[in-house]
């Protein structure tokens, strides 16, 4: 099964995997890393990634991303799932599914922990490929998205129309903000993993969503 998988991501993406062939590793953890990565690039094949796979990670790291802007544009030399968790699924699906209880994880990560670990990560390789422009214009996209809502009942006095907009930011992830501020990098990323796993994902995600594929697209384009 490891072989078969790794030579899908080789043919179909280009992708080359690593670590599938560590001891404990169960077939289900692997088909559900490559699902992900068969689900996403063909719907953004903006991202630019190189490898997939298995290696060791500090303890209280389940993924990373490994970037590179060595040639034309950055791109994503590698996503690495730690190989703890990926030997240990039911310990990596608890933890999941705590952060997710707590609000800090896009709703459906628990139910397939590995799946959505590796989309968060795909959604970061997107924003990778975008040049990371997506981080500075997520906030205005957020605001100015809120302000064109048809409904006014929370307008009026300037402090009405921020608590209001607060309000609605709220919907997204914990893991968008660092205590009361908002972390554009975890939001973009958070956002994707919530419209792949859900679809119809809360408003202020989706909106994030877009922000993210529309900067892949733009940096992906032809220059003329």
């Amino acid at each position: 099964m490891a072989a078969r998988l790794a030579r899908e991501l080789a043919e179909r993406h280009g992708v080359q995997a690593f670590g599938f062939e560590t001891p404990g590793v169960s077939d289900d953890v692997l088909r559900e890393l490559t699902v992900a990565v068969h689900d996403v690039l063909p719907i953004y094949p903006a991202i630019d990634l190189r490898a997939i796979g298995l290696d060791e990670l500090p303890e209280g790291e389940l993924t990373r991303l490994e970037w590179d802007a060595d040639g034309p544009a950055p791109y994503t030399v590698r996503i690495v799932l730690a190989a703890r968790a990926a030997v240990d699924p039911g310990g990596l699906e608890r933890t999941v599914a705590a952060a997710e209880r707590l609000g800090m994880l896009a709703p459906g990560s628990g139910q397939r922990p590995v799946y959505s670990s590796i989309v968060r990560e795909l959604g970061g390789a997107l924003d990778v490929a975008g040049g990371f422009a997506a981080r500075s214009v997520a906030h205005r996209a957020l605001v100015a998205t809120y302000l064109s809502r048809p409904d006014t009942a929370d307008r009026g006095s300037l402090g009405r129309v921020v608590a209001g907009f607060r309000r609605w930011r709220a919907q997204l992830s914990g893991r968008s903000f660092q205590g009361d501020r908002f972390d554009p990098a975890a939001a973009l990323s958070e956002a994707f993993t919530d419209v792949v796993l859900n679809g119809e994902a809360v408003p202020p995600a989706r909106v994030l969503h877009g922000v993210l594929a529309d900067q892949g697209r733009v940096a992906r384009a032809p220059r003329r």
